[in-house]
């Protein structure tokens, strides 16, 4: 809200408007390194070498799906409810409050519909990127120094924190878990697989838009 209220864009901002572990964190990396390696030189790639890339770019608000997401914010979330003593949710909880869009940042489709439509709108302004597009173009979406392998495997990725708020402290490593596409297949059963499934058919139908499965 007080974003809404006082917070004045420039033509030059980017927003990175994913939702929570839909590559985030692989994305502002990739975003900070390109919009900063002519600038910054050689400090733009110090700075992600000790920071996490979520203090690269910070979340605007705490700043004065498909299936493969469901459940690396199941892991997200319960890695900050354990951080706060609290007992997290079993993934079946967790599973039926996604589907049924209850969440802090509300129904992933919505999120997504949302955007695509804008993109259809101002394609010159707004890039509707999937993570399945960056993981198979390596080439054309990623620099070495962004790769999910070097960043996860950084010590600062390892062992440090990140404070979200003022209540807490997050390990890096939470915000890399696997970065691996069709990993829900370990976790989901395939009767949640084919629930999401036709969420995803309902959600997205006449849209045009065709997420991979």
């Amino acid at each position: 809200m007080s974003a809404q209220d006082h917070f004045i864009p420039q033509s030059t901002d980017i927003f990175i408007t994913s939702c929570p572990k839909t590559g985030t964190t692989w994305l502002k990396a990739l975003t900070f390194a390109i919009c900063t390696r002519s600038r910054l030189s050689g400090s733009a790639t110090s700075s992600l070498l000790t920071k996490v890339p979520h203090a690269c770019i910070p979340l605007l608000e705490n700043n004065p799906m498909k299936r493969d997401c469901a459940v690396p914010l199941w892991y997200f979330i319960s890695e900050l409810e354990r951080s706060r003593n609290v007992e997290p949710l079993s993934l079946e909880e967790a599973f039926e409050l996604f589907c049924s869009g209850i969440s802090s940042y509300g129904h992933y489709w919505d999120h997504v519909l949302g955007y695509w439509r804008a993109s259809l709108e101002f394609p010159e302004k707004i890039l509707f990127l999937t993570y399945e597009e960056m993981k198979k173009d390596t080439a054309a979406h990623i620099v070495s120094m962004c790769s999910f392998e070097k960043l996860s495997n950084l010590e600062v990725n390892i062992n440090g924190t990140h404070s979200l708020d003022t209540s807490i402290a997050v390990k890096n490593s939470a915000f890399f878990r696997k970065g691996e596409i069709g990993d829900w297949e370990n976790n989901l059963t395939p009767e949640m697989g084919a629930r999401l499934d036709d969420i995803m058919e309902q959600k997205l139908k006449g849209s045009g838009l065709k997420l991979p499965r």
